[in-house]
């Protein structure tokens, strides 16, 4: 979620590709998503990601992640971060969690999907039988979703730009 005090950059709507990474980011990404487990393999790879969001500068980058190919905007969105550099820590046990039980027909829902990343990776492993709704309030973030599920022709999302409580 962004920083309350920053004000959201405005979502780029361009053709995807448009934001690849150039040769410098890309070995970043590479080395940042081959980091292993260990104390000093997830230290040099926050390191990195650090760096590699610096040099960004609040610009997004067009990547696939997770099996799915999705707009990032790591500088003020933490999920949007470590989907980009390190989704092999983005919550793995709540993934192998559900690709344990992911079959055809899987319904999911995914309330306060953000950018889509648990729906997307949901649509990436149960099929087109599945159904998956994707809950996200906040209009930013919410287009931002929207893009990422159109980017991925596999994917059985429907998107609902709504809140499903008050607080």
């Amino acid at each position: 979620m962004p920083h309350p005090a920053v004000k959201p950059q405005a979502n780029d709507l361009s053709a995807f590709g448009a934001n690849a990474p150039n040769p410098r980011m890309a070995a970043i990404l590479k080395l940042t998503r081959k980091a292993g487990d260990s104390w000093l393999q997830k230290r040099i790879a926050f390191l990195l990601r650090g760096w590699g969001v610096r040099a960004l500068g609040g610009k997004p980058l067009d990547v696939q992640s997770l099996g799915v190919w999705m707009r990032l905007y790591p500088q003020h969105n933490v999920c949007e971060k470590r989907i980009l550099f390190t989704p092999q820590y983005f919550d793995a046990k709540e993934r192998a969690f559900l690709a344990s039980r992911i079959h055809e027909n899987f319904t999911f829902l995914d309330i306060g999907a953000n950018i889509g990343g648990y729906a997307l990776y949901v649509a990436s492993q149960a099929g087109p039988g599945a159904r998956i709704l994707a809950i996200e309030p906040q209009p930013e973030v919410y287009e931002r979703l929207v893009f990422n599920i159109r980017q991925n022709p596999f994917a059985t999302v429907k998107a609902l730009d709504c809140a499903v409580a008050d607080r």
